[in-house]
């Protein structure tokens, strides 16, 4: 057993009560005490207690309020009622309240051994039970979700099902479904089932605990089937509270009743005003796409809409934006787009859309600069390379390609890692290289054909780039070709 709990005013007897306990043989995961019957309620409404000790005569609360008030409860503890010889007419009153042994004071610890060794029997029985009915509930739980996922159900399929659930109160008593799109923790006094079905969760409730239910979840987004009985109208029952759902999401609704659901107009969607729309993302028009927007998609014309025209709009807008722009789109971000049931409104995911729409505007329209820019470098580095032996300069190279001055210094070194001077002396020296293994030229005639007209600030760059003169590049490159050739 996990937990025991001692209801005794006098601390003696419950040090040694709890010693006896101890000594019983019987694993107790957490023994706790306490001095009256407040306090125990107080700590058996905060965990689950499975045995209980108590006196009967105690201060603020005796024993035999404390068992009444526990047998209100469904998961009261099994109890062990403690008394005196002038007691036991108020312990035989306990035994009719629940208490399943009594012992008399002084404390035996035989009597205790025994009742401790019959209790464990009792409550490893009782968890055997609650596993089984626990089993079952998980089985019928997956039969439910089977039959709410399944459009395309047979009734000989419906039949079989209704075997499993002949004894249940959902084939006996009225019942309702809630459609949510969020997980919640139920409460204890309602009697539901809860699953996940698609993109949706669902409870089904008893009818007399609707209201309890409804007033709880007030806030969720919900949509509400009408009453049913029977597992053969399960499926009914869930179409129309998911139909419920999707017009409260798309009307802004906190709740909608699927009698309550209104008549809605049948839109022709604006494909052309669409694609003008996505084709806008990545420009600089943004007032224009914002206003595009909201002529496709604002809350006003989505709330009057059929909810399948407006699925069909967002399936073609989704795939209009995967089919232009799934190159810069980032798969987990697109996630959340492509799943628009899971906000609690339509108004909540149309300003999460939107702002994701304007991140995608600013990163299409970066890429493109990118791009241009890149176009643009590859044509300037051909430039160089065709005019490394002319004066150039910055502002004429810039000029050649008609950007502005100082962009082009920055986005120039961007491409090539390098600024603009040292690329050129790099360009120049890498020629000159060249020159010196391959021809005869002097040293000046080589720096004049690389773009130098002074031979000493050739020979200085020379130096500063490669370490070395342009004459002792030459001899170090003369002595590799010899070498080589007598290896051969």
């Amino acid at each position: 057993m996990k937990t025991l709990l001692i209801v005794e005013d006098e601390k003696m007897i419950r040090q040694g009560l709890k010693a006896m306990v101890k000594r019983s043989g019987v694993k107790i995961e957490q023994i706790l005490e306490c001095k009256n019957g407040e306090e125990a309620l107080g700590i058996i409404n905060h965990q689950k207690v499975d045995v209980l000790f108590t006196d009967i005569r105690m201060p603020k609360m005796d024993g035999l309020t404390l068992l009444n008030k526990l047998n209100e409860r469904e998961d009261s503890p099994e109890i062990v009622v403690i008394s005196g010889y002038d007691d036991f007419s108020y312990a035989v009153e306990a035994l009719k309240c629940g208490a399943r042994e009594y012992i008399l004071k002084p404390v035996n610890r035989e009597d205790v051994y025994k009742i401790m060794n019959d209790l464990e029997k009792i409550i490893a029985k009782k968890n055997r039970v609650i596993e089984k009915l626990g089993a079952i509930e998980d089985i019928l739980k997956q039969q439910i979700k089977y039959i709410l996922m399944n459009s395309y159900i047979t009734n000989s399929e419906l039949k079989s099902f209704k075997q499993s659930f002949e004894s249940h109160w959902i084939n006996s008593e009225n019942y309702q479904i809630f459609c949510l799109r969020e997980q919640i923790a139920l409460p204890e006094e309602v009697e539901a089932i809860f699953c996940e079905v698609e993109e949706h969760y669902i409870v089904i409730c008893n009818e007399k605990e609707v209201s309890l239910l409804e007033e709880s979840l007030k806030e969720k987004r919900i949509g509400l089937s009408s009453k049913h009985k029977g597992v053969m109208h399960l499926r009914i029952a869930y179409e129309q509270a998911l139909l419920a759902r999707k017009y409260a999401y798309m009307m802004n609704l906190p709740c909608l009743k699927y009698e309550d659901v209104p008549m809605q107009q049948n839109t022709k969607i604006d494909n052309k005003a669409l694609t003008k729309f996505v084709q806008l993302i990545g420009t600089e028009r943004y007032d224009e796409l914002s206003e595009t927007f909201e002529s496709v998609l604002g809350e006003d014309l989505v709330a009057r809409m059929l909810y399948k025209d407006f699925e069909d709009l967002m399936r073609k807008l989704i795939e209009s934006i995967l089919e232009h722009y799934c190159s810069v789109i980032d798969p987990i971000d697109f996630g959340d787009i492509k799943h628009f049931y899971k906000y609690d409104t339509y108004k909540s995911y149309k300003e999460h859309l939107k702002h994701y729409l304007l991140m995608l505007n600013d990163k299409i329209h970066s890429t493109h600069e990118k791009n241009k820019n890149n176009t643009q470098m590859k044509e300037v580095v051909d430039y160089i390379y065709e005019n490394y032996d002319k004066d150039l300069n910055m502002a004429m190279v810039s000029n050649h390609i008609s950007m502005n001055y100082s962009c082009f210094s920055q986005i120039f070194k961007e491409y090539t890692g390098k600024n603009f001077v040292n690329y050129i002396k790099e360009v120049r020296i890498n020629k000159a290289k060249e020159l010196l293994q391959d021809t005869t030229k002097k040293v000046a005639e080589v720096g004049y054909a690389v773009g130098y007209e002074n031979e000493k600030h050739f020979m200085k760059v020379f130096k500063s780039i490669t370490g070395i003169s342009p004459t002792e590049y030459r001899r170090n490159s003369d002595l590799a070709k010899k070498n080589d050739s007598y290896s051969i």
